[in-house]
């Protein structure tokens, strides 16, 4: 999840989409140590690790929600046949 993660997080700086970065960040740091909170009060380890496997689900959505547009644009560009120029 790691690597999906960074893959997306080194895009966002690549497409000069700082801001939103920062701004999902502190999103996420918020909503991590809140969940982490109340699920620490409430239960055991366990359920921490899934509370940290949700949060990183919840930041991969966020980024490719962010980036949905331009990927968009560079899986239509990556596409094999798109240049077919057979009758």
């Amino acid at each position: 999840m790691r690597l999906i993660d960074y893959s997306l997080e080194q895009l966002l700086f690549s497409l000069d989409m700082n801001k939103e970065y920062v701004n999902t960040t502190l999103f996420i740091t918020l909503f991590n140590i809140i969940l982490l909170v109340i699920v620490l009060t409430f239960s055991g380890l366990y359920n921490v690790f899934l509370a940290l496997i949700f949060v990183e689900i919840c930041l991969v959505v966020i980024y490719w929600i962010l980036l949905k547009k331009y990927l968009k644009t560079l899986f239509l560009f990556l596409q094999p046949n798109r240049f077919n120029t057979s009758l």
